[in-house]
């Protein structure tokens, strides 16, 4: 991950917003390398544009996120007594991002950690926000990419699955690997389907174990869409109560 101010590295490691939804000031915390900070203090005294980069699966770099700003206040020193961090209060002016949609720290962080070879523990987490950035963050780092793996079978046991969520990310991991996309919702999972039938030869059987759970923490209308979606695909279904 590299992060620009105003188009060039500036010694920022990390950034995190916090909207606030009741008024229009944000809190903007830039994590730094201290011999830049007062570079940085000069260059967003009145406003700024942050550039967020990170790299696909192929090596690819792209923009994750841009944020311009006004700057309303900047905390001293004295009240934050971290000389690495800078801490500021925002009007955020305009922004873009990879997917057309509203700035997620959360993908900002998950990006952060893979960054630092840091991986998740999907078992522990319980947000479902999370979860679905998780499987965002996973779609851009895959993008374009529809290859899966060549093996006999995959098992899914139901006593994992809580939410949608959870069969996307464990389909994606069996069938692909570490950091796997395989949809995330229906719709999507429609889609990337069709391209994953145009780029490989299925021979691989999903085997879905304690499906009373799944269908519990889905619904049964989902589950039966899901595997109608699967068999469409060429995939071999196992359903096992």
């Amino acid at each position: 991950m590299t992060i620009e101010l105003n188009s060039k590295y500036c010694g920022i490691n990390y950034i995190n917003l916090k909207r606030n939804e009741n008024i229009i000031q944000d809190k903007l915390l830039l994590k730094i390398d201290k011999a830049y900070r007062q570079d940085i203090l000069d260059q967003i005294e009145d406003d700024g544009k942050l550039s967020i980069y990170v790299e696909s699966r192929n090596n690819i770099t792209f923009c994750l996120y841009e944020i311009t700003f006004t700057t309303d206040y900047i905390y001293l020193l004295e009240e934050r007594d971290n000389i690495e961090e800078i801490f500021l209060e925002v009007i955020m002016s305009n922004h873009k991002s990879a997917l057309s949609d509203s700035y997620n720290q959360f993908i900002v962080d998950i990006f952060y950690n893979w960054n630092n070879s840091i991986e998740i523990d999907w078992i522990k987490i319980k947000n479902l926000e999370i979860k679905g950035a998780y499987l965002t963050a996973c779609y851009l780092w895959n993008h374009n990419i529809f290859e899966v793996k060549n093996i006999n079978e995959v098992y899914i046991d139901g006593r994992l699955i809580e939410s949608d969520e959870d069969l996307y990310y464990y389909l994606g991991e069996q069938l692909i690997g570490k950091r796997g996309y395989f949809g995330s919702n229906l719709d999507s999972l429609g889609d990337f389907l069709i391209d994953i039938v145009k780029n490989n030869e299925i021979n691989t059987a999903i085997i879905f174990d304690n499906t009373d759970i799944i269908i519990q923490n889905t619904s049964k209308y989902y589950f039966e869409t899901l595997v109608y979606l699967l068999e469409k695909a060429q995939f071999k279904i196992e359903i096992r109560e």
